[in-house]
């Protein structure tokens, strides 16, 4: 794809069409025919989404996330065709939440988004920017250094609750377990291991586990059943 052919550009969101034919949506879309408005879009992102952090930020973690941040961190992509049209192949779910901010009068700059924008792109370039995007994406923090940074935010830099859970996505309780956890592992676990080389991040789950009451009870209850013998 030749890169002289991307221009970076704020967009006017009415003047996006967004991309039905999008394959994380397709199977919704269908029930939907010729009839598609905003409202049926939206309904179709959340479906076609998931709190699964491995498939991506959920469209309400997504929605708070640009709110606080004042606007998107990543441009959209568009396809600028033939006819004039300007087809998001990129961050439809970005371009509908900038729509929706802007209808219901959300504090803010709604009316224009930064897209990098492609003219005349074929088919095959289109596909080659949803499988990257989908398929190989960004990695995913691990979760011992999502956790790592959480309690930087909240007991480092103090950040309010708030703040925390919209950068952090999820809810309050979750995001303190992953905090907890941290904690727990850092105080007990690193203290017995001979050197930092031996720190095995991966056991961070089990720590999450230990967060929860009926494990921590059950543990308890068994390290004083030895401690009769």
């Amino acid at each position: 794809m030749n890169n002289s052919t991307v221009k970076y550009e704020m967009v006017e969101v009415d003047q996006l069409v967004l991309d039905l034919s999008n394959p994380r949506i397709a199977q919704w879309m269908e029930m939907y025919g010729e009839n598609v408005n905003d409202d049926a879009m939206k309904l179709a992102l959340q479906r076609g989404g998931s709190d699964d952090k491995a498939a991506g930020p959920s469209y309400r973690s997504l929605q708070e996330s640009i709110r606080t941040n004042s606007g998107v961190i990543h441009p959209i992509i568009i396809n600028r065709e033939p006819n004039g049209k300007l087809k998001v192949i990129e961050g439809n779910t970005r371009a509908l939440i900038y729509r929706e901010f802007k209808k219901s009068g959300v504090a803010g700059n709604w009316e224009y988004i930064p897209a990098m924008v492609y003219k005349n792109m074929s088919e095959p370039q289109v596909d080659a920017i949803r499988l990257q995007a989908h398929l190989v994406g960004a990695r995913d923090w691990d979760p011992y250094s999502k956790a790592k940074y959480l309690n930087t935010l909240r007991n480092k830099l103090h950040m309010p609750w708030a703040q925390v859970v919209d950068y952090g996505g999820g809810n309050q309780r979750e995001l303190e377990r992953f905090i907890d956890a941290y904690n727990d592992m850092e105080n007990y676990y690193r203290p017995l291991l001979d050197s930092d080389q031996d720190f095995e991040y991966q056991r961070f789950s089990g720590f999450v586990e230990l967060q929860n009451p009926r494990v921590s009870q059950a543990l308890c209850c068994q390290s004083a059943k030895w401690d009769t013998f």
